[in-house]
């Protein structure tokens, strides 16, 4: 979260500072950094295309109204739906209202894939799958030297950046992301698998399986593909580890959360398997509001780790055959 708050803080230091837009629902401490430091943000869904001519709507209002759009904010994919905005629609529009473009890219991975075609600034959490064993964190903001904006940033970051990494946190990201590549590399197969199981065990009779969210089982994966670096001999580029699973009653989540033997917590990109009821643990407070973005409290998130594929599958198997268990007895269908 650091690289997102200092970001934000830059940018809110500068003459030209102005609102925050947020498109699409993503990880709850990005709602706090908005929230707490500023003139407040716009938050717009991004499921849908149409979600993209209601953003430029509200541009084109701020616009109208003398109101200057400092930056938009987006996910990709976001946490925990998954959902991939069209990044190339965006940098369009950050064109033409010259607002800067900043993206997240922690789920995805910047192994998996290149956003230097469209973002004006990068944000990634290394404390994810970067260092990927959950033993320090870390962050990072890339600048876009291609960007239109990058004077301009350059010269933010050079009057505002202060280097506070500790050396021993610098050396143990620097030993962990030494295996990077080969980790991310299962993360992506044991995730993109598991995905697929799931899928399959949803399409059987009396699931209780609603949908599973993944970048390569919705339709924004066609959002997510043109931005897939090339293979190399050294490394298959993926999806990522980040799944959710949807389950269409909240009797079934429960059996089927109660009978998942993995580690449980809201890390992700770890060398272990976590699980998690992202909604129900993190937005309680504020359900509805949530379920207005495809965010609902039967769904499990997933960070895939580096368990053997097989096992996982077998792990989740049972657990799913708890929940289908529980959706039957409800006289689910």
């Amino acid at each position: 979260m650091s690289s997102i708050y200092s970001v934000h803080r830059y940018l809110l230091s500068s003459s030209r500072s102005g609102s925050t837009v947020l498109f699409g629902f993503s990880f709850h401490s990005t709602f706090h950094v908005f929230e707490d430091y500023g003139p407040g943000f716009k938050l717009i869904d991004s499921r849908t295309s149409e979600n993209l001519f209601e953003l430029e709507r509200f541009l084109e209002s701020e616009k109208e109204a003398g109101r200057f759009i400092q930056a938009v904010w987006t996910e990709f994919p976001s946490n925990p739906a998954l959902t991939v905005p069209d990044l190339v629609h965006l940098r369009k529009l950050a064109d033409v209202y010259g607002f800067i473009l900043a993206v997240d890219d922690t789920i995805a991975s910047f192994c998996n894939v290149d956003l230097l075609s469209t973002a004006d600034v990068l944000v990634s959490s290394l404390t994810k799958s970067f260092s990927g064993y959950a033993n320090v964190m870390g962050a990072s903001a890339v600048l876009n030297p291609s960007s239109h904006k990058y004077t301009f940033l350059k010269d933010l970051f050079s009057s505002n950046y202060q280097n506070d990494l500790y050396t021993a946190d610098a050396d143990v990201l620097g030993n962990n992301s030494r295996d990077y590549l080969s980790r991310s590399a299962i993360l992506n197969a044991n995730a993109e698998n598991l995905a697929t199981y799931l899928v399959a065990r949803s399409q059987l009779p009396n699931s209780g399986i609603s949908r599973v969210l993944y970048p390569s089982t919705i339709p924004s994966i066609v959002n997510f593909t043109p931005h897939l670096r090339r293979k190399t001999p050294d490394f298959t580029p993926g999806y990522g580890c980040l799944l959710s699973v949807e389950f269409k009653t909240i009797e079934s989540t429960i059996a089927f959360y109660d009978n998942l033997h993995v580690h449980q917590g809201p890390h992700l990109g770890a060398h272990l398997t976590l699980a998690l009821p992202y909604v129900r643990g993190l937005h309680a407070k504020e359900l509805d509001k949530v379920e207005e973005f495809g965010c609902l409290p039967t769904q499990v998130r997933v960070s895939v780790g580096l368990e053997d594929g097989e096992v996982l599958r077998e792990t989740f198997g049972r657990a799913v055959e708890f929940g289908d268990e529980a959706f039957k007895k409800e006289g689910g269908k």
